[in-house]
């Protein structure tokens, strides 16, 4: 019988220990134990990330981007819906929310992933593997390449050492 536990803070110690404590007082066999940290990219890939987004957010906000300020209103059939109320410029939340879906991609549920780091789960949200993260970046690097958008390369980065090992150099 395998079990698997995750950690992401010390509390979940506990849980580790019962399971020991409670396998020896019953069964006393020896146990295998196997420690592996988990790899999804570092903080600063995920920092070169939202600088591009906002890169992309300024660029598409003075081409006149906007995003629509909605207001909750009640429908005839008693239901809730929206309706627009006005616009505000298109900002880097909006960026990141948008290229996040389109680049990063969706689970299995059609949640958008999310580009937390050393985790499995992120409010909710899967976490996209440091592959899947170095994709979506190639996927956006290359669009704003091809639709010359000027975004900000810098010269080392996770993003560019990834690309590197990638191109076996």
């Amino acid at each position: 019988m395998a079990n698997e536990f995750l950690l992401t803070s010390t509390d979940d110690l506990l849980a580790i220990s019962s399971f020991v404590n409670d396998h020896f007082e019953n069964e006393g066999k020896p146990l295998k134990v196997v420690i592996t940290q988990r790899n999804n990219g570092k903080l600063p890939m995920l920092a070169l990330w939202r600088m591009w987004m906002a890169d992309i957010a300024k660029y598409q906000a003075r081409r006149g981007a906007t995003m629509p300020i909605l207001a909750p209103k009640t429908n005839s059939d008693g239901s809730v819906g929206r309706k627009t109320i006005g616009s505000r410029p298109f900002d880097e939340k909006d960026a990141h929310e948008a290229y996040t879906k389109l680049c990063l991609g969706c689970d299995e549920n059609g949640v958008r992933l999310s580009w937390a780091v050393n985790s499995d789960v992120y409010e909710g949200r899967k976490v996209a593997s440091i592959s899947q993260k170095l994709h979506a970046m190639q996927k956006f690097h290359q669009f704003c390449v091809e639709n010359a958008i000027p975004i900000r390369m810098p010269e080392r980065s996770e993003y560019q050492e990834l690309q590197n090992k990638q191109d076996g150099k």
